[in-house]
């Protein structure tokens, strides 16, 4: 089971307002946990929220996953738009629960109901691809659609493919543009790299070699492999960018050591191409990058 995150930390609030929320705020948290449970007992949501993050997070307290459960379900039962989210997280997961599709349905449709963007993703997604719910493409491109206009990046990026491709509706290829932009400038990986392959391509833009790089290292930079092949590809053959060949052997081993075998081999052809000094400095840089991080 893939659950997908659509907006930022799911399972922790931090909007209760008094000395327990700012013993949480700075990392109090035995403190926070004793000033909040009466708190929460008495029904405060905002409280309830907070002791339910502490128990999933193990912060203060064991970690307990069941209890979390039971306080995120009693700010949920209060109409909290975030309680009922993280519920239906948690029933997806089946973390503190035993895993029911059909119940992370019911919880993430009351949040989304409320407007909550996070919600309106996951829906629109289980929607798409029929998990927990009757498979149903237009049902996925509304909820995706608010979603998307609330700047939730993964929205954003599905409902591009799904204009695209028709799917939930007529084809339309600008919106699939505009929307496929979106999702890149606010930096997802996926969308920075297919963007990138449609300047590449000159599919549905100007074929644009420059911008293609400069979208394929956004992506390489988040350890995209797929995107660091291509951004390697690029410097090797000095497209839209100057030709660095040692620059190429270190991307395109980031991607090989991610196990993408393409990647792999690039870079053992281009290795007779570079002296022993400049294969050891490349390796080097790849071993200490900060972009090694996708298996993607």
């Amino acid at each position: 089971m893939t659950l997908v995150v659509c907006c930022g930390s799911l399972l922790c609030f931090t909007a209760c307002q008094g000395t327990g929320a700012q013993a949480f705020e700075r990392g109090d948290y035995g403190t926070a946990f004793e000033l909040l449970k009466p708190r929460a007992t008495r029904g405060q949501v905002e409280a309830q929220m907070l002791i339910a993050s502490m128990y999933f997070n193990g912060l203060g307290v064991e970690r307990d996953a069941s209890e979390a459960v039971e306080w995120y379900r009693r700010a949920a039962k209060q109409d909290f738009p975030a309680a009922q989210y993280a519920l239906g997280v948690l029933y997806e997961l089946g973390d503190g629960v035993s895993p029911d599709l059909a119940q992370a349905v019911e919880w993430y449709r009351k949040a989304a109901e409320q407007d909550h963007a996070g919600a309106q993703c996951v829906l629109g997604l289980m929607y798409h691809e029929g998990r927990g719910v009757a498979q149903d493409s237009v049902e996925a491109r509304r909820w995706l659609g608010l979603a998307a206009e609330a700047e939730v990046a993964r929205a954003q990026f599905t409902l591009a493919r799904m204009y695209a491709d028709g799917v939930g509706g007529d084809k339309d290829p600008k919106l699939a543009l505009a929307w496929l932009r979106r999702a890149a400038e606010q930096g997802l990986a996926a969308a920075e790299y297919n963007l990138g392959l449609m300047y590449l391509q000159g599919a549905g833009v100007a074929q644009d070699d420059a911008e293609a790089a400069k979208w394929f290292a956004r992506a390489a930079e988040q350890g995209l492999a797929v995107a660091q092949v291509r951004y390697g590809t690029m410097l090797e053959l000095g497209r839209g960018v100057t030709r660095d060949l040692t620059a190429a052997f270190q991307w395109f081993s980031m991607a090989a050591d991610a196990g993408n075998e393409t990647a792999r081999a690039r870079r053992d052809a281009l290795r007779a191409k570079l002296s022993d000094a400049q294969v050891k400095a490349a390796e080097e840089a790849a071993a200490s990058s900060e972009y090694r991080r996708s298996k993607g």
